[in-house]
């Protein structure tokens, strides 16, 4: 958020490393105010000086290394940074402090992905796509993420399949799925309500209430009590634009870690050789109830 008064007091130092010595000087004053790093963070990685901008975000980590919801906002911001090294360590903490919850062992998998392990990827991935992870959730609150999961795993195989150890058998499970359009939305808040909403060329939108488009757009199950994910996906995309909007029913609770933060990933020729992918990363104010991210 630009307009924050400590935005504005970085913004007149004239150069990045008197901007730098600023925060120092002034991060005492908001200690407990996490956006602060979120917003300081952003102001750097503006100015090319995204080095600064990660030591910033890292920072975040120090006010509450056992506050989870914390946590995975900086892993969304490293990863946004492409720093995914770093965000693998972020991920293994939320995994070691939520290690009922299958989004623990997703994100750390993806990251994991990006660092070249693969193998690891897999496992973690497996957890969950085999319902070993499912059967603890006992009220059904996550049912549904094992199936975005075999999107993934599908993807993983067919990607780096001869760098995991794979049966014939598993092989053969994980079909390719080449497709061109595919756009997932995490957040970190738990009992928090987002719903992903996208709108094709044609006009018409997909989301919880229209799940199969006519141009052949498929919407995830709505997950309304944890983290998400949720998922659109069009295997043959026609030309054209299409828009990506989250609406925001807002927590249940009030969170001292702060506003939500949301996860935007767009993908084009996903689980291909020319597969590209976009993060945007969007803290959710109370007031926006339908907002644009895509």
């Amino acid at each position: 958020d630009s307009n924050q008064p400590y935005i504005e007091v970085l913004d007149a130092e004239t150069t990045v490393a008197a901007a730098y010595e600023k925060y120092i000087e002034i991060r005492a004053s908001y200690a407990n105010t996490p956006t602060f790093y979120l917003d300081v963070a952003d102001f750097f990685n503006e100015r090319n000086a995204t080095e600064i901008a990660v030591t910033v975000i890292t920072n975040l980590m120090e006010i509450e290394l056992d506050n989870y919801e914390l946590l995975k906002a900086v892993a969304y911001k490293l990863e946004y940074f492409n720093r995914y090294d770093m965000a693998v360590h972020a991920y293994k903490k939320v995994l070691e402090l939520r290690p009922e919850e299958p989004h623990s062992y997703r994100d750390l998998a993806l990251a994991y992905e990006h660092i070249g392990e693969y193998q690891k990827s897999y496992d973690l991935l497996f957890k969950i796509c085999d319902g070993q992870l499912l059967e603890k959730d006992e009220a059904g609150r996550f049912s549904g993420i094992e199936k975005l999961v075999y999107v993934e795993l599908s993807r993983l195989v067919a990607l780096h399949g001869d760098k995991i150890n794979l049966t014939e058998e598993m092989k053969k499970r994980f079909a390719k799925m080449p497709t061109d359009v595919r756009i997932t939305i995490d957040w970190n808040h738990n009992e928090t309500d987002i719903d992903l909403w996208v709108y094709d060329p044609d006009g018409e939108k997909a989301s919880y209430q229209n799940t199969k488009t006519k141009i052949g757009g498929r919407m995830s199950r709505d997950l309304t009590q944890g983290y998400g994910p949720e998922e659109f996906m069009l295997k043959n995309a026609i030309n054209g634009e299409y828009q990506v909007f989250v609406h925001y029913y807002a927590d249940r609770v009030q969170k001292i870690s702060g506003p939500a933060i949301l996860k935007v990933t767009l993908y084009k020729n996903y689980g291909t050789e020319n597969e590209q992918k976009e993060i945007a990363i969007v803290r959710l104010s109370k007031d926006e109830r339908e907002l644009e991210v895509g």
